[in-house]
């Protein structure tokens, strides 16, 4: 598979300085998009630059040593001074020695905890109900936000650099979740239905 036309980048919650997420793709801000609806938190990109999957697996052994979980880091200060290079116009084979590497975000990682045992198959099966969905509608249409709130609770949620534990969806709230992958159009939201605040702050403005 060709690497070409694929970006790294550097992804977080916006007005916090982590968790910081090092990635690769071939559409950042589509994965942002993806990133965002699971995430409590708004998310933004601090930085991309052209890069292979090879780059990225360069990158995490490099920041190992700041890693907390999966491909997001630690807002360690070595880490988010390179950032701040970055977004000043460097390159990242500029900024970074990428022989330093500091170990393996995958060594010795402990198994899946057995309240996450199936959420990132929900996740998946959503995120493919949404998709179906929305070519179907006409608008651009949203997750209630009940569930959304049933899968942030079982993810655990980031509240100032500080994550809580993870709940488990209870039965009532698996058999919710369901509905909505079993027939995504009839319980998809609105923009209006889901930000409703801030349709009232358009309408208002305009």
């Amino acid at each position: 598979m060709t690497n070409k036309g694929k970006y790294v980048y550097f992804m977080r919650p916006v007005g916090m300085e982590g968790p910081i997420k090092i990635g690769c793709t071939l559409y950042p801000h589509h994965r942002l998009v993806q990133l965002t609806i699971w995430s409590p938190f708004k998310l933004e990109i601090l930085h991309m630059e052209e890069g292979s999957h090879t780059l990225e697996r360069n990158l995490h052994k490099c920041f190992a040593d700041c890693h907390s979980h999966h491909e997001w880091f630690h807002p360690e200060p070595r880490l988010l001074e390179a950032i701040s290079k970055f977004k000043s116009g460097m390159k990242i084979a500029d900024v970074i020695d990428l022989t330093d590497e500091r170990g393996s975000i995958h060594a010795n990682r402990p198994q899946v905890p057995e309240v996450l045992i199936g959420y990132r198959s929900l996740t998946m099966k959503l995120t493919w109900a949404l998709k179906r969905a929305r070519a179907k509608s006409k608008h651009h249409v949203h997750i209630p936000r009940d569930i959304d709130r049933i899968m942030a609770a079982w993810s655990g949620v980031w509240s100032y650099n500080v994550r809580t534990e993870p709940v488990r969806p209870t039965a009532e709230q698996f058999k919710r979740v369901q509905e909505f992958i079993d027939d995504p159009h009839s319980h998809c939201v609105t923009e209006e239905q889901r930000f409703p605040k801030e349709q009232k702050l358009k309408k208002a403005a305009a």
